[in-house]
């Protein structure tokens, strides 16, 4: 919730405080790029910690760099604060993740990771909701005021019930000894082996890239494409992004349960076809209608990818670690977002916001290729 209800405006935030298109996509990519290098260790590290406290401390890191937002009296204060912003991004998610995936039996898994990450979706759906409402009453510092209260809220929760998750939060741990350490260290390596040398992955990963590019141009780009040149209102973007994450969150749990019974590639394909048409009909939209269809059909796309994505992940680890694995395969997100943060910023300057949209339909189409030829069984891989 922190960071969705900041979403719809964080980019117009920045031209606020005078940041040019570039960069825009500049402030944006930095971020993208402390989450590629700080990810894996946090992953790591999150095999020999206890993960409530990795949680406890990236919900402590996310109100504070919501506040630094709010002080921020140029864009120069940007920089470094989007740099704190990315330490909750690069270790709350994963290890969330891999908690649920490590919970979640083979046959059901589908299912199981459809249902965690409905309360992602959740998130996509409320904070953008609270920002169309609250916005013109707080104006955009306002909510970051009214953001940083969320991981607040989540933070006072783990505190509370630390003593619950301590012992149920860190599945793989051995021991507490060297030994156990050094045991733990490893199958973490290992798990990251596995992920490495799956082909099925390999699929994903480079999919993933493509899928998290055009993401990143959208991100970049959108909010001030829409109420710069359209004219839509900022309560009405708060609502276009509450659109996207109510499909998103439909979308999950029955993708979830589809892949459980087709297999994952199906849904995959699916999903990526459905983001070409949503970046295509967007390259096109000059009017409301037009951006809400786009808006809805990429929250489908989203949900059914994600779910699919992360089960096909607990296939190939079967039971090992995954905190690494997890958090190799969210990296691969990082870098696309990094490269479509870029890409819009640097092409927003030379050509028009819906060429830039054409170029996210071309990166998507790329990825769909290694997704239609890639051999995945159900619930295994090769």
């Amino acid at each position: 919730m922190g960071n969705t209800v900041i979403g719809p405006i964080i980019t117009l935030y920045f031209t606020l405080l005078g940041a040019s298109k570039f960069e825009v996509g500049l402030l944006m990519a930095i971020s993208s790029v402390a989450v590629i290098i700080g990810r894996i260790p946090f992953g790591i590290l999150s095999e020999r910690l206890e993960r409530w406290f990795i949680l406890a401390f990236s919900l402590f890191i996310q109100p504070l760099s919501l506040l630094l937002y709010f002080y921020a009296p140029d864009v120069g204060w940007l920089y470094p604060v989007r740099l704190l912003h990315a330490v909750p991004l690069m270790s709350f998610n994963p290890i969330a993740i891999s908690i649920a995936s490590d919970l979640s039996p083979p046959d059901r898994r589908g299912a199981i990771m459809g249902t965690y990450l409905t309360s992602v979706a959740l998130a996509m759906m409320t904070g953008p909701l609270v920002n169309g409402i609250l916005i013109g009453w707080l104006g955009y510092r306002g909510m970051f005021l009214c953001a940083s209260l969320f991981p607040l809220t989540g933070l006072l929760v783990i505190l509370a019930a630390s003593s619950v998750l301590r012992p149920s939060s860190h599945t793989t741990r051995t021991d507490n000894s060297q030994e156990g350490d050094a045991r733990n260290l490893r199958d973490s390596l290992s798990s990251l082996s596995v992920v490495v040398k799956s082909r099925a992955i390999n699929s994903i990963s480079v999919a993933r890239v493509t899928f998290s590019a055009a993401d990143g141009i959208f991100n970049t780009i959108f909010s001030i494409y829409a109420v710069n040149e359209l004219g839509v209102p900022l309560s009405l973007l708060g609502f276009m992004f509450t659109l996207r994450g109510l499909m998103n969150t439909l979308a999950r749990i029955p993708a979830g349960r589809i892949s459980d019974r087709v297999g994952r590639k199906a849904p995959l394909v699916a999903s990526y076809i459905s983001s070409i048409a949503a970046y295509a009909v967007l390259s096109e939209a000059r009017g409301i209608n037009l951006l809400l269809l786009a808006m809805a059909i990429e929250g489908v796309a989203w949900g059914t990818r994600a779910v699919t994505e992360w089960a096909l992940l607990g296939d190939v680890l079967r039971g090992g670690p995954s905190g690494v694995a997890v958090s190799y395969l969210s990296t691969m997100f990082e870098v696309g977002e990094g490269l479509g943060a870029i890409i819009a910023g640097s092409l927003s300057a030379v050509m028009s916001t819906s060429r830039v949209f054409r170029v996210a339909v071309a990166l998507l189409a790329i990825g769909t290729m290694p997704i239609t030829l890639m051999r995945v069984k159900k619930n295994a891989t090769d």
